[in-house]
C-alpha cells in the first residue's frame, strides 16, 4: 500500500465538502432512509481508541529510552569515554536502550499499518469521523504546520464538535 502523503489527505479533506455539496445539488432531496446501523457503535471509535492507546505506550517506551540514554550519558561522562562508545557498550543502559530501540521502531510499523487501516474506513456517525479528526490530529502533532494557528482551529473545531455531539447525545 502506498503512503498517504499528508498533502493528498489535506487536499482530500478540503475538497469533500465541495463534492459532497456538488451531490447533493445533483441528486433530488429524498428523505433519510432508516440506517439499521443506527443503533451499532461505528467501529472506528474503538480502532481509534486502541490506536492511540498503542501510541501512549509507544511513548512510554520512548520516555523509558531517554532515561537510559541520561543515564548512559552521565556514566559515561564520568568514565571519561565517548557517547558513541558507550551507547555502542555492554553497560546495562546501553542493551536496555537497544531492546527499547527494536521495541519502539515495531511499534511505529505497527501504528502506521494500523492508520492506514483506519483511513480507508468510512464512518458512520459523526462520533466516528470525529474519531479519524483526531487521529489525524495526534498523528500530525502540533509541530509543522504552516501556520500556528492551523493547528489551533482543527484542535479547538475537534473539541467543539465533540462538546455538540455530547449535548446531542
Amino acid at each position: 500500500m502506498s503512503k498517504l502523503s499528508r498533502r493528498n489527505v489535506i487536499a482530500g479533506a478540503a475538497a469533500a465538502p465541495l463534492v459532497l455539496s456538488g451531490a447533493a445539488q445533483a441528486a433530488p432531496a429524498k428523505p433519510p432512509a432508516p440506517r439499521a446501523n443506527a443503533a451499532k457503535p461505528d467501529p472506528i471509535i474503538a480502532k481509534v481508541a486502541a490506536w492511540m492507546a498503542a501510541y501512549d505506550a509507544r511513548e512510554a517506551l520512548i520516555r523509558e529510552w531517554q532515561d537510559y540514554e541520561t543515564a548512559l550519558f552521565a556514566k559515561v561522562k564520568a568514565m571519561n569515554i565517548s557517547v558513541d562508545r558507550g551507547i555502542r557498550s555492554g553497560m546495562t543502559e546501553a542493551r536496555a536502550m537497544r531492546v527499547l530501540d527494536r521495541k519502539i521502531k515495531a511499534s511505529r510499523k505497527k501504528l502506521d499499518r494500523e492508520a492506514g487501516r483506519i483511513v480507508v474506513l468510512r464512518p458512520i456517525s459523526a462520533e466516528g469521523a470525529l474519531a479519524k479528526i483526531r487521529l489525524g490530529v495526534r498523528i500530525q502533532g502540533p509541530y509543522d504546520w504552516n501556520d500556528d494557528y492551523v493547528y489551533a482551529l482543527v484542535q479547538d473545531g475537534c473539541e467543539q464538535l465533540a462538546l455538540l455531539l455530547a449535548r446531542k447525545a
